[in-house]
């Protein structure tokens, strides 16, 4: 689970650089 929520956050982490960058 903790693995899995990880993941999730690097994921999120990840959607938001790329919002960052892009605006």
């Amino acid at each position: 689970m903790a693995k899995r929520l990880s993941l999730t956050t690097a994921t999120i982490s990840h959607h938001m650089n790329q919002l960052y960058l892009n605006s």
